[in-house]
Formats: structure tokens, C-alpha cells, sequence
């Protein structure tokens, strides 16, 4: 069995840092939008008050829609989950969403480095 090492790139960890912090911001609303869906299904089932069931179900179903095309296009964002060396997807689609907390240290398929090894601190 042959071990393969990471390869230490400055560039490669520079621009995969650029993608983290891209998907960082433009998923930012994403979160903040749902609790708003949330929120008005609670409101509407309140201001409704003692109405047919049909109503509530009404308003469930739409808020699930909502809340499933949210979660489609917040899986769909994480585009940039691709190693900056070889181009490859690091990520599978449903760890994509979660790339700011994916905690990926580097590539599996090229062995680059994604992260900084030493953690900024330059070698002794």
C-alpha cells in the first residue's frame, strides 16, 4: 500500500479559501429567508383561527414547498466545491450546502492541501 502525501500549495489554499468565503455570502440569505417562511406559517395559522382543516393543510403544503425549493437551491450553490487544482468535486451534493462547516483539509483526489496545514503559522 503506498501512501500518498498532501502537496503544500499557497495558491491552491488561497483560492479554495476565496470559494469557501464566495459560498459563505451568497448562502447568507438563504437561512434567514426560511425562519421568515416559518414564521409567516405560524402567523397565518394564528390570524385564520378556528378555520376548516383545509386551510391549515393549505398552508402547510405551501411552506414545505417553499422550504424544500430553499433547500434545493441552497444544495445547488455549493458549485464552488471544487478542488482549485484538478477541478474535481471534493464535496458530494448534500455535504455542498455545508461547505463552510465541511472541514475538508484537502483534495482526495489530487492530494492537495485545501487548508492550511500549520494553521498560518510558518514552519520551524
Amino acid at each position: 500500500m503506498t501512501v500518498q502525501r498532501a502537496v503544500h500549495d499557497p495558491e491552491v489554499i488561497a483560492e479554495w479559501s476565496r470559494r469557501v468565503e464566495r459560498s459563505r455570502r451568497s448562502a447568507g440569505w438563504i437561512v434567514p429567508l426560511a425562519a421568515l417562511v416559518l414564521l409567516a406559517t405560524a402567523l397565518a395559522a394564528i390570524a385564520f383561527g378556528k378555520q376548516p382543516v383545509d386551510v391549515y393543510v393549505g398552508v402547510g403544503a405551501a411552506a414545505t414547498i417553499i422550504l424544500l425549493r430553499l433547500a434545493f437551491v441552497r444544495s445547488a450553490m455549493g458549485g464552488d466545491a471544487k478542488c482549485p487544482h484538478c477541478e474535481k468535486v471534493v464535496l458530494r451534493p448534500f455535504e455542498r450546502a455545508t461547505l463552510i462547516k465541511a472541514g475538508v483539509d484537502y483534495c482526495p483526489h489530487c492530494g492537495y492541501w485545501l487548508v492550511d496545514p500549520h494553521g498560518g503559522v510558518p514552519k520551524s
